[in-house]
């Protein structure tokens, strides 16, 4: 059977390219089942009409007209039609009404008009590359389920194996067949995937916990420090474990110091054991003779005050021995002010 060709096919329209990439969007996006294939292929031979070959008969035929405008009308109707009938099969297809193998079987049937009208390119587009994705996908998937090679990549099963989910062996395979590793080096990396605490770690682990001195060593040679390192991270994480401790001793030491019960050699001794830097030392040592200073001054200070109250200073007198003590005048004035007002006095300098 041969189409007549008239002006309403001749106007329409040549698909655009967006026609063409939503088709393959929906040729794509349809999962296959390989098991299904051959069931498809029958239901679209028996559902798509005779239209490509009498389409392709077509062609044929006007090959041997010498009207160009023609024969183009007559291309753009099948291009059009092959286009909906694509559209049309996927709508079909996604609503249930015929199996979703019908979108991509339909290649062979429109093969030939494309060629035909000089788009290999576009049944290329439309079927090879869309084709070859989805059956390399389900052929991947189905021989995936038939042999089942797949497996966990060698960290995620070493934590299997930890928690007991996965075999050493299985473990030990993985290593050896997917890393290439000789067994020897295969079971030495096993034990390099165990988990080591880091340096922040072990200083938290230290306030809670009573662990050795060879052990922190040996925790931090297996994170990688260098000789030059070892022994600042070492000595720091050794005083961190009785800093609390320092603190609440020399709270104590410093208090006993202010009010005369050490020297300032006994000091300096302690200081020197607790291994602090000379930064530490001389910052403590100021806190310590700061804190002395003031007990000192305090003590004089209450001392002047007693003699102004049993009579023995006046005002003056006082308000000249509180700055001897290096008061400050305005501290000085408010002292005696307030001692002078006790007695009923309005005084001020």
């Amino acid at each position: 059977m041969v189409m007549e060709w008239d002006e309403a096919t001749a106007s329409l329209r040549l698909p655009l390219l967006s026609d063409f990439g939503s088709i393959i969007s929906n040729i794509i996006s349809f999962g296959f089942d390989v098991l299904k294939l051959e069931q498809a292929e029958s239901s679209i031979k028996a559902e798509f009409p005779g239209y490509m070959r009498a389409a392709v008969g077509n062609i044929e035929h006007l090959s041997t007209i010498p009207d160009r405008t023609t024969i183009q009308g007559w291309l753009n109707a099948y291009l059009n039609n092959a286009i909906y009938e694509i559209s049309e099969t996927t709508r079909l297809a996604k609503l249930g009404l015929i199996n979703p193998g019908g979108a991509r079987l339909q290649a062979p049937y429109f093969a030939r008009l494309f060629e035909a009208m000089g788009q290999e390119a576009l049944h290329k587009a439309l079927f090879t590359y869309p084709t070859n994705l989805v059956t390399g996908t389900v052929s991947k998937r189905y021989w995936n389920k038939v042999f089942e090679l797949g497996r966990p990549n060698y960290e995620d099963a070493f934590i299997m194996w930890r928690k007991g989910l996965l075999p050493y062996e299985q473990l030990l395979a993985i290593l050896r067949e997917d890393e290439g590793m000789k067994e020897s080096l295969a079971r030495n990396f096993i034990t390099h995937l165990y988990y080591d605490p880091s340096p922040s770690e072990l200083l938290r682990i230290v306030r809670n916990a009573p662990v050795s001195d060879d052990w922190i060593t040996e925790k931090l040679k297996e994170f990688g420090l260098d000789d030059t390192d070892l022994p600042i991270f070492l000595n720091a994480i050794k005083r961190e474990r009785i800093k609390d401790e320092i603190s609440r001793m020399w709270a104590a030491f410093e208090s006993d110091y202010e009010f005369g019960l050490y020297s300032e050699k006994e000091v300096d001794d302690l200081l020197t054991k607790w291994d602090l830097s000379e930064d530490e030392k001389e910052l403590m040592k100021t806190t310590a003779q700061l804190r002395r200073d003031k007990a000192i001054i305090k003590l004089l200070r209450d001392a002047e005050i007693y003699l102004y109250r049993t009579g023995q200073l006046t005002e003056n007198q006082l308000f000249g021995k509180l700055q001897l003590l290096g008061i400050d005048k305005r501290v000085a004035n408010a002292i005696v002010r307030l001692e002078a007002a006790k007695k009923g006095i309005d005084w001020h300098i």
